[in-house]
């Protein structure tokens, strides 16, 4: 699928996030994304895990719901508590914590934010993502797609980067997009109570 047809299949928003990424040589692809495909847990995975989790359970909690109304409060008690110890540790054991949050534009496909140094097209980078507010990890191989001068208009930062997701696990890709849709909707409605205020 080429770059232009990708950015018409995913939705994009205006977002804020914490990322950080490194280059990748040649020798080093090949065995990052056979890493990234195995299904490891580690502490910047874990709040993207327990999501996951949330979302196939969600039939099963809907039907303790309807059967006891006490039950399914307390299980929703335990859920917040173990995202928010899962947020506590992607927080504080992952390297983002170094890289505020900044804005982007960003996609299921790939992302654009401002960056102090240039990068070249074509180069491949390892991506960690810090979704915001949930604190979920999501990880990505991808491929710089432009790095050009920013103008005043769009960021601070010296250079506008654009990167296309060239590998992202399937649960992750879908974590991303529900983050996206999330979103919408809430911008969605902000925008009709600025709109009737």
């Amino acid at each position: 699928m080429d770059t232009d047809e990708n950015r018409r299949t995913f939705f994009r928003i205006e977002d804020r996030l914490q990322i950080s990424y490194k280059r990748i040589g040649p020798d080093e692809l090949s065995e990052l994304v056979d890493k990234l495909y195995r299904d490891e847990l580690d502490h910047f995975s874990v709040a993207s895990e327990i999501m996951a989790l949330r979302t196939e359970a969600a039939p099963l909690m809907r039907q303790i719901s309807s059967q006891s109304a006490d039950i399914a409060n307390y299980l929703s008690s335990l859920d917040q508590r173990l995202e928010l110890l899962a947020r506590t540790v992607a927080a504080r054991d992952s390297d983002l914590t170094e890289h505020p949050p900044r804005d982007c534009n960003l996609s299921a496909s790939g992302i654009a934010i401002g960056v102090d140094q240039p990068l070249q097209a074509g180069e491949m980078l390892e991506v960690s993502l810090l979704l915001l507010p949930s604190y979920a990890g999501v990880r990505a191989i991808a491929e710089v797609v432009d790095c050009t001068p920013s103008t005043a208009q769009q960021t601070e930062a010296a250079y506008q980067l654009r990167l296309n997701f060239s590998h992202m696990r399937e649960k992750d890709r879908d974590l991303l997009i529900k983050h996206i849709i999330q979103r919408q909707g809430e911008m969605l409605r902000k925008r009709r109570e600025d709109q009737y205020s």
